[in-house]
């Protein structure tokens, strides 16, 4: 279940990225057995040997990964990290304004994995 009102405090933003980026798919069973690992790319919490990977795709040419999404028990949804300066590596995408989380994008998420909105108190 989701607060209603954490809803209102989110935003949402897409960015574009002007130059077409080189990704390491570690979806792709290929990928994964020339780097080594398995699923734990994608539901690791610890920092260390995910950056250690980061690096060994940096040190290979590639400007990110793409990877499951750990909160989508279905395996389905996809993740996007790009290798850059933080917070938004302002020179390399070009950002929409921030817009909130409208009534539409909030159902389909709550359809797609089960969840419930609920009403901001009176």
């Amino acid at each position: 279940m989701i607060p209603n009102q954490l809803l209102r405090r989110k935003r949402i933003s897409r960015a574009t990225a002007p130059d077409k980026l080189h990704l390491a798919n570690v979806t792709d069973s290929h990928v994964v057995g020339q780097f080594g690992f398995g699923q734990e790319m994608s539901a690791n919490l610890e920092y260390e040997p995910t950056q250690r990977w980061a690096k060994a795709f940096y040190a290979n040419g590639f400007d990110g990964i793409w990877y499951s999404a750990r909160h989508d028990p279905t395996g389905m949804s996809r993740s996007l990290a790009v290798f850059g300066r933080s917070p938004s590596d302002l020179d390399r995408f070009s950002w929409e304004p921030p817009l909130l989380i409208d009534e539409a994008i909030a159902h389909e998420v709550a359809e797609t994995f089960g969840l419930e909105v609920l009403p901001t108190p009176s």
